[in-house]
């Protein structure tokens, strides 16, 4: 706390007033889930801990510089998410930093094929571009707030050659879901198969087969899948992942259950030869079966 206090100076002074009710709120030890003060307390924390900078900011949203990445970022303004998924990615410590150094530690592939499901704004995207720079990178995001911030995110770094946005959902066959947005921050946004008496915000699904077709490849270097439960759908049955999965050499997923569902993924990814391990929200498996080997994509 006391470090935040000595670099208040990274925020723009408009938001002083909110930071030190921020303080105050905290010694007196008040729930601010969600409020403002604990937005610009994330805003402060995203400066710090991604040695990133404030740009500039309109009605809607305020730009970043990673002095790291050389990347500009949008970040929505409250209530949005993103100042904490900006954290997540870009902060100490970096969420997918163990994923890019696993994959190198098994494998000495150069130019990867990576698909990003759940991409949302784009900056696990982004972060993959960086560590990865001769990358493809297939970014699914079906929400159309989240889509329209990636699309932002991308052209801003010029990146357009390396991320191929998609407004779709990753599901195991070709359907129309409903997007359930209320009440859940952008981050958690879920999807479920049509129910025609509901008015929610509809999306056309695509497959992983769907984008190896389209992309022409074989082989998929690193799979990241945070797709809020709709993980189950792809991993709890063999037959749905089995024609791709042995062609995946690294798998970072965030599986929302720790109990059977869980033990059940962990079991279908260790029968087809990987190996796995936890890193916070994360987990992350290697296919053994792939391991030091170079596989033209």
């Amino acid at each position: 706390m006391i470090k935040r206090i000595l670099n208040i100076h990274l925020l723009p002074v408009k938001y002083f007033p909110a930071f030190l009710g921020f303080i105050l709120s905290r010694m007196i030890r008040k729930n601010m889930e969600f409020s403002y003060p604990e937005w610009v307390n994330f805003f402060l924390l995203s400066l710090m801990n991604s040695n990133s900078r404030y740009i500039a900011e309109d009605e809607k949203s305020i730009t970043f510089y990673s002095n790291e990445t050389f990347y500009n970022a949008i970040i929505r303004k409250y209530p949005s998410s993103d100042m904490m998924v900006y954290n997540h990615i870009f902060g100490d410590p970096k969420e997918y930093e163990i994923v890019c150094d696993t994959y190198n530690k098994y494998f000495k592939n150069e130019t990867l094929f990576i698909i990003d499901a759940g991409a949302n704004v784009g900056y696990a995207s982004l972060y993959f571009s960086y560590k990865f720079p001769k990358s493809k990178i297939i970014s699914i995001e079906p929400e159309l707030s989240n889509y329209k911030s990636l699309l932002i995110n991308i052209a801003k770094n010029k990146l357009t050659n390396t991320i191929t946005p998609l407004n779709k959902a990753l599901w195991f066959c070709n359907t129309t879901l409903s997007i359930f947005t209320e009440n859940i921050r952008e981050w958690g946004f879920t999807v479920s198969e049509v129910n025609d008496n509901n008015s929610t915000v509809k999306t056309e699904t695509i497959t992983i087969n769907d984008v190896l077709k389209t992309n022409r490849k074989t082989i998929i270097n690193i799979l990241k899948v945070d797709i809020e439960g709709a993980e189950f759908e792809l991993f709890l049955d063999k037959e749905r992942h089995a024609d791709f999965i042995k062609n995946t050499e690294l798998v970072a997923m965030e599986i929302h259950d720790k109990k059977e569902k869980f033990e059940k993924i962990i079991a279908n990814f260790s029968d087809n030869g990987f190996i796995s391990f936890t890193s916070g929200e994360l987990t992350i498996f290697i296919n053994t079966n792939l391991v030091n080997k170079t596989i033209p994509n």
